[in-house]
């Protein structure tokens, strides 16, 4: 299972030690997503990296692949690493709202370290949607959730890195009842089939979906 340890703050004197003062540490935490041998679905949201091939400097050795999902125009694009001349095929964009899909060679764990980044905002298009659950959004406890939230969404996917497997639930508008239930945390990546374009969080749907947060 990932890991997450929510942000501290964390304020520590050493008065009692040579009575040195230490000054308060910044804000900072970090989301583990185990990876195995295949591929691996994971987010990034923490970080200073601005490549996807930026964030995985530490585990150059444990990898073939990156793959990213562009929302907007539904279509994957792809970068592959070259351990016998020690490079990239190109270079990736990522930011924090950024999932990736990772091709790994052996077993690791990926962290996503760094200060919490402000709200981010995810957009939604008609068709797939790769997005995560937000750090601030621990309120969201099932995948059902969140889809009313976002509006217009009729199937949310998730992929097991352990097991290289895919689970989903879907929803029926008509009976207005979702196929399952599946529990979210903070940090999970997810797929989201849309019907419609919107923006999440921030702008609210009337679409699909009983319940909306105010959050």
């Amino acid at each position: 299972m990932k890991k997450l340890i929510l942000p501290l703050l964390l304020l520590v004197a050493f008065g009692m030690l040579a009575a040195v003062e230490s000054d308060p540490s910044n804000v900072v935490g970090y989301v583990k997503y185990p990876c195995y041998t295949g591929n691996n679905y994971v987010a990034y949201p923490m970080g200073e990296a601005t490549t996807a091939e930026g964030s995985v400097v530490d585990y150059i050795a444990n990898f073939g692949a990156i793959a990213m999902w562009s929302n907007s125009g539904q279509t994957w694009t792809s970068i592959s690493y070259d351990a016998d001349f020690a490079e990239w095929s190109g270079t990736m964009p990522l930011n924090n709202a950024g999932c990736m899909t990772f091709n790994s060679l052996s077993n690791f764990d990926f962290y996503s370290l760094g200060t919490p980044s402000d709200a981010i905002t995810f957009g939604i298009y008609a068709g797939n949607n790769r997005i995560y659950v937000p750090l601030d959004r621990s309120d969201l406890g099932t995948a059902e959730e969140l889809g009313d939230e976002v509006g217009n969404i009729i199937a949310v996917a998730w992929y097991t890195n352990s097991t290289h497997s895919w689970a989903s639930i879907s929803y029926d508008p008509d009976f207005m009842e979702w196929s399952g239930t599946h529990a979210i945390a903070i940090g999970d990546p997810l797929t989201l089939n849309s019907t419609a374009a919107t923006t999440w969080p921030g702008s609210k749907s009337t679409g699909f979906g009983s319940s909306f947060k105010t959050k």
